[in-house]
């Protein structure tokens, strides 16, 4: 159990160099990248945008420039988030697997950074 929570932990910590977790955080995410893939510049009323509106006014940058920074830290997040979490199931199914002690806590060494 305790082999099976560092893994878990370690996915955490890998995941927040990346992401904010607070509660509401990833809601938050979502919404954001729904309005930016809904965005059409030059047609969209900002007025129904209240994410992109709004955040872009508290950076001082347009909804244009703000779209492009949503849209590709979304791209990044999507190739990395499926690499941690493969990891992440490999290494706990792995640990289940084991038939010694050793074994148990060789399989749950991660090589969390050659994900990167």
């Amino acid at each position: 159990a305790d082999l099976l929570a560092k893994i878990e932990r370690e996915a955490g910590d890998l995941r927040s160099q990346f992401i904010t977790s607070i509660p509401g955080q990833e809601t938050t995410y979502i919404l954001k990248e729904n309005e930016a893939l809904a965005w059409d510049e030059g047609v969209s009323d900002p007025a129904d945008f209240p994410y992109l509106r709004q955040e872009a006014s508290a950076k001082g940058i347009s909804i244009a420039e703000l779209v492009a920074e949503i849209l590709g830290t979304a791209t990044l997040w999507r190739a990395l988030n499926p690499k941690i979490e493969a990891s992440r199931t490999a290494a706990k199914v792995a640990v289940l697997a084991a038939d010694s002690i050793a074994a148990k806590q060789a399989a749950a060494i991660v090589n969390w950074v050659g994900l990167l």
